[in-house]
Order: C-alpha cells, then sequence, then structure tokens
C-alpha cells in the first residue's frame, strides 16, 4: 500500500498545474457534452481513460503509433467529384493526434526540453508551401487529404523526438516491432492458405465508409493487413529492429528473435515483393559494413546471410508457394514483366507536368488525377517532386542531407564504442537506408512507416551521441 501511495505521489509531483488544469477541463466539457447529447455519455468516460494512460504513461504513444504501422490499413473511403476511386483517411491519425496533444503538454511542463530540430522546421516549410499550392492543384479534395497526412507525420516526428529520450525507452519501442511480426506474419499466413473475409466495408455516415484491413489479397499474392508491397516492408523493418535486440538478449529471448527474424523472412517471401527482397539484402550489407567487429569478417558474413536467404527463399518457393517469387523473378529477368515498367510511366508523366508546370509542380495531391485509378506515384522522393515541384523536392533533400550529417557524425563517434546503443544504432540505419530503397520505387510521401523509422533512427542518434559525451566525460573525470 506504502508503494502505491508513493508511486501515486511521484506522479503527482512530476507533473504540473498545467497538466491538472487540462484534465479539470476535460472533464467539464465531458460533463456538458454528456447533458446536451446524452448519446455520447457511453464514449466519453473511455476518452478520458485513454487520454490519462498516454499522459501519464507516455510511451505508450509511441506503441499506439508503431502498432499502426500494421493497421494503417484500417481507414475511411468517402467518394469525391474528381476522382475515380474513393480517398482514403487512414484511422492512424486519432492515436497520432492525441500523442501529440499530449506531448505538447508535457513540453509547457518541461520547458527545458528541446524539442525541435531543423527536420521539423523543413517538414513545417513544406507543409507551409503545400498550403500555398492549393491555389493551382488539380484535385483540392486529394489535396486536403494529402495535407492532414502531411501534419500527421510531423506530429510523429516531434512524438518521437519528444518521448524517445534514452536508451531504456529505445529497446522497451523496440520490442514491440517482434510481436508486430507475429501479427502481421500471422495474417498473411492466414490469407495464403486460404482464409477470406468478404464484408471489409462498414457503412458509417452517408457515404462515408470504414475498410476492415483483413486477409487482403493482391492477386495471387498474400498482405494480411494490407497491400503485398507494403506488408513486406513492415516486415523488413521488423527484421533489422529483431536484430537490434539481440545484442543485449538472453539466451532464451535471442532463439525467439532467431525464429521471428526466419517467420518474417518465410511471410516476406510469400508476398512476393521482389523491392522488399533487394532492400532488405542491401540494408543488410550497410548493416555488416556499418558494426567494427562484423566489417573485419566482411565477405564470410554476407556469404552466410545471403545462404540464409537462399535456403529461406527456396523453402518458401517450393513448399509454400509452388514457385511463385521465383517465377516473378524469371518474369522480371526474361522481360516479359518490368519491374519498373508501369513505375516509369507514372513518372515520365510527372515529368511532362513537370515541365508544364515551369517546375512548381501541378499542386498537394494534384498527380494522382493524371494515374488515376493508381493511388500514388509509387515513390516518396518523386511523388512531393511532381505535387510541390522543385521547391517541395528540395526541402525534402534537405531533410534527408539534415539526418544523413547528423547519423554520419553520430556513427563516428561511435566507432571505437562496442555497446548496445552503437549496435542498435548501425541496425536502425540499415534499416532506414532499406526505407530509402523502398521509398524509391513505392508509396509516397505520408507513408507512416517511412517516418517512423527516420524518427526512430534520429532519435537513436541522438541517444547514441549522448552516451558517447556521457563516456568521454567520465572517462576525463578518471583521468584527472
Amino acid at each position: 500500500m506504502t508503494t502505491i501511495n508513493f508511486k501515486i505521489i511521484s506522479i503527482y509531483k512530476e507533473h504540473s498545474v498545467f497538466a491538472y488544469l487540462f484534465f479539470l477541463f476535460l472533464f467539464s466539457i465531458s460533463f456538458i457534452s454528456v447533458i446536451f447529447c446524452p448519446e455520447a455519455a457511453p464514449v466519453l468516460p473511455l476518452l478520458l481513460l485513454y487520454i490519462s494512460i498516454i499522459y501519464f504513461w507516455p510511451l505508450t504513444n509511441l506503441y499506439l503509433i508503431i502498432c499502426f504501422v500494421i493497421f494503417r490499413s484500417l481507414s475511411l473511403y468517402f467518394s469525391t467529384p474528381y476522382r475515380s476511386v474513393d480517398e482514403v483517411i487512414s484511422l492512424s491519425i486519432i492515436p497520432i493526434f492525441f500523442a501529440y496533444i499530449v506531448t505538447l503538454f508535457k513540453n509547457i511542463n518541461n520547458r527545458d526540453r528541446k524539442t525541435g530540430t531543423g527536420v521539423t522546421s523543413l517538414m513545417l516549410f513544406i507543409l507551409f508551401w503545400s498550403m500555398i499550392t492549393m491555389i493551382w492543384t488539380t484535385d483540392p479534395y486529394h489535396g486536403i487529404v494529402e495535407i492532414i497526412g502531411w501534419i500527421t507525420m510531423i506530429f510523429v516526428v516531434c512524438v518521437f523526438n519528444s518521448l524517445l529520450t534514452s536508451e531504456k525507452a529505445l529497446i522497451k519501442v523496440l520490442n514491440i516491432f517482434p510481436f508486430l511480426a507475429i501479427i502481421l506474419g500471422f495474417f498473411i499466413m492466414a490469407t495464403h492458405f486460404g482464409y477470406s473475409y468478404e464484408n471489409k466495408f462498414v457503412d458509417i455516415y452517408d457515404g462515408i465508409r470504414l475498410f476492415i484491413p483483413f486477409f487482403i489479397k493482391q492477386g495471387l499474392r498474400s498482405g494480411g493487413l494490407m497491400i503485398p508491397t507494403e506488408a513486406s516492408n513492415i516486415l523488413v523493418i521488423t527484421i533489422f529492429a529483431g536484430l537490434a535486440l539481440l545484442y543485449d538478449a538472453n539466451i532464451t529471448k535471442k532463439i525467439f528473435l532467431f525464429l521471428v527474424i526466419i517467420f518474417s523472412m518465410i511471410c516476406m517471401f510469400i508476398t512476393s515483393s521482389k523491392s522488399a527482397v533487394g532492400a532488405l539484402i542491401l540494408g543488410l550489407i550497410l548493416f555488416v559494413l556499418l558494426v567494427p567487429f562484423y566489417r573485419k569478417w566482411f565477405f564470410s558474413i554476407q556469404f552466410v546471410v545471403l545462404l540464409l536467404i537462399a535456403m529461406i527463399m527456396l523453402f518458401t518457393d517450393f513448399v509454400l508457394t509452388e514457385g511463385a517469387f521465383t517465377k516473378r523473378v524469371w518474369l522480371v529477368a526474361s522481360g516479359t514483366q518490368g519491374f519498373l515498367k508501369s513505375r516509369l510511366i507514372y513518372w515520365s508523366i510527372g515529368f511532362e507536368h513537370l515541365w508544364d508546370t515551369l517546375g512548381i509542380g501541378v499542386g498537394i495531391g494534384g498527380f494522382v488525377k493524371f494515374i488515376k485509378p493508381v493511388a500514388h506515384a509509387h515513390s516518396v522522393h518523386l511523388s512531393i517532386l511532381f505535387d510541390l515541384g522543385v521547391v517541395g523536392f528540395i526541402a525534402l533533400l534537405l531533410i534527408y542531407m539534415r539526418i544523413i550529417m547528423k547519423l554520419i557524425e553520430t556513427i563516428n563517434m561511435c566507432q571505437d564504442e562496442n555497446d548496445g546503443t552503437a549496435y542498435r544504432l548501425y541496425c536502425l540505419v540499415a534499416a532506414m537506408f532499406s526505407m530509402f530503397i523502398y521509398g524509391t520505387v513505392g508509396q509516397e510521401y505520408t507513408y507512416l512507416s517511412f517516418w517512423v523509422v527516420l524518427s526512430l533512427t534520429m532519435c537513436a542518434a541522438k541517444i547514441a551521441e549522448d552516451d558517447v559525451l556521457k563516456s568521454n566525460t567520465f572517462k576525463l573525470r578518471t583521468l584527472f
């Protein structure tokens, strides 16, 4: 009882009067809402409980955001007069919005905490430029959806930057990924072996429909909770997260993580995504080059890694998928099916319109009008170029440069460090590199997992830098 009381007092002392005024305001609004709208009575207590949990246990915000990486397809669909396909807004914006509000109040309570970065400022500049391009966009409805998506990505970066500030918190967050791999892999396997769910849409209100993403299949390819290409990309992220957790794990956890990594690779080959396999292999090459100890045995380790991947591919192809992946690779190699053929068509259309608009772009969300019914330009980097023109593209390149320069600086600082902090940073840098490769031929600039991985990597770099500085300070004190 004494321990419980002590924890309550600790929580009370940790938060300033701003927090309690905020909760008093929420309770007042809830009470008034129940009086004027009795139908809201069952929902409001749950909402208040949710807000209380994410405020007093802030890492819960990061857990929820990361969970929505695999549940991103849980979305609202609605039609607009500009497109033949529905607009889509992911429900991931809800936990991200509340997480940002909580972070905002925590920053009021802790004014000495530095949360601003050059990356955030550049993202705000892109948002400002996006709003200007709404003047000439060819699709204002999709433009608004894209602006909402971009604001959500800014919130993601801010939340991670504010809450993920220690090695202990980073490990807790990374521990979520193996379980996400198991959940996503289960649905991929279930979809592959014939399970289906027919009623994926639920009517909400006046043409607005809720999409429930279970057992998604694209042709013969299984994606589980999302389309196969996206699912395979998420599995690549979980593989690197699993590698990052191996360093300090005990033998039982190492066996568990190894099995999850193998399972993730099997499910990745079931999706038959060539880009994911390529991104994984290139990311693993970079990872081995980054770790000083592994670098000495580069060719031996790469041979073992490639042999393991080849064995998993052959097992999946000949036992589970009847050669689906090797057939797709053969079609590309023989020229029957072009790996970039359709994408090159979209990109050529994009560059034509970029030239016609003298480099200012067709406006936020405007490019999809010219490639309908395709949802996006299949490139994070080029989609922002076609929409926001040279100005938006240069701002995006500056974001990349800011991140890469910071990572190079931190990696150079960590080269003499053989601890878990540096090792986890190397894993996340490799994951980010894989995301860059995948982002070149897939998705668009409001892709949630892309910015989650970038945010995780930037936070890991800051944690590693602080760890090196503390270590150097301790050495100096010991010396003198």
